[in-house]
């Protein structure tokens, strides 16, 4: 059985640029994460072709550069933001290709942005999700096997 769990946030931003940068930097101090890898992009805003190009890179991207691109977004309506370890990184196409089970299983942490409103934050640990809970004390939590998450698309 996994030892998988799930973070649902309502964003009342409508998931403005900067309020998922917030998210995410409070995410990455929770988890201890500093790179992400970016998949499945639809946002708006002056930044979107800086974000869109973050979503093709091979190599992790910087926590720094990713939150200095979402704060010229207007807002993101859809997105993968997997924290990754630097030595764990999958190949960018085998990336861009992964079931919702295998992104969370390479993943420290996921966050989907999703419909402009919520962010689903996936990961497995029973230490980061405790770090999670106090992080973000108005989410709605469930825990089980991955199979058993809810990923919306």
């Amino acid at each position: 059985m996994d030892d998988a769990w799930q973070i649902e946030i309502i964003d009342e931003t409508s998931l403005r640029g900067d309020s998922v940068a917030s998210a995410l930097e409070r995410i990455a101090e929770t988890a201890s994460a500093d790179v992400l890898m970016i998949r499945d992009i639809e946002a708006s805003g002056l930044a979107l072709q800086r974000l869109q190009a973050l979503t093709g890179r091979a190599e992790p991207v910087p926590l720094s550069e990713v939150l200095n691109v979402l704060r010229g977004i207007s807002h993101v309506d859809w997105g993968d933001f997997a924290f990754v370890s630097r030595g764990h990184v999958p190949a960018s196409p085998e990336f861009q290709d992964l079931s919702f089970e295998d992104l969370i299983r390479c993943s420290t942490v996921l966050v989907r942005a999703v419909d402009s409103n919520y962010l689903y934050i996936y990961g497995q640990g029973q230490v980061v999700l405790g770090n999670l809970r106090r992080a973000f004390p108005e989410a709605t939590y469930k825990t089980g096997s991955i199979d058993a998450l809810d990923f919306p698309e």
